[in-house]
């Protein structure tokens, strides 16, 4: 019998300890709750995605303040010398951006491209920045969803994918009606 008290007590004991992460010696109260766990931002299985996809490559994705996801793509895989077209491996990466895109209503995409050495240099950045941009629309991605274009001073094209704004449940990916009327989505009232 005093065995069974003696396990009574030890159960009893060990039930009243702490059981809340928190600071060594800290008390947790009954009733008290752990807090929860921090929501994970909105795009981190896109990042998670696009780094698995690209595990191996030069390209870097990376997380990015406000729940950003950032993808840098060195200048050398992007573009030719002097020239504004998106070469083969740029365009891979832009794919799988834009199926980010489509993936996520609301998010967007900034664009900065390196300025080149010389003259043509920032001309030839908001070429290129067109060019990715113009790529971007070709796979369906309209262009209210890329953000102004803007030059690097990195030697990378950047690619930066911004969650939409709270409350937002769409930005709309239809083309313009052959009116060329356009709706805009209805907002949800807060």
């Amino acid at each position: 019998m005093s065995r069974i008290l003696l396990l009574a007590a030890a159960a009893l004991v060990a039930g009243c300890a702490s059981t809340g992460p928190g600071p060594a010696g800290a008390p947790s109260w009954p009733g008290s709750q752990p807090s929860a766990p921090a929501a994970p931002p909105p795009l981190a299985q896109e990042q998670r995605w696009l780094a698995q996809w690209f595990q191996g490559t030069p390209v870097v994705v990376a997380p990015g303040e406000d729940g950003a996801v950032e993808v840098g793509v060195p200048l050398e895989f992007s573009f030719d010398a002097g020239k504004s077209a998106v070469k083969p491996p740029l365009a891979a990466v832009l794919d799988k951006v834009s199926e980010s895109l489509h993936r996520h209503a609301t998010s967007r995409v900034l664009v900065a491209t390196p300025a080149a050495d010389g003259e043509r240099g920032a001309a030839l950045a908001r070429e290129r920045a067109g060019r990715v941009r113009d790529y971007l629309m070709t796979k369906g991605v309209v262009s209210r969803r890329i953000e102004p274009v803007t030059v690097a001073g990195a030697k990378e094209v950047a690619l930066r994918l911004m969650p939409g704004p709270p409350g937002t449940e769409r930005l709309d990916d239809a083309p313009p009606s052959a009116g060329g009327k356009v709706t805009p989505p209805p907002r949800p009232y807060r």
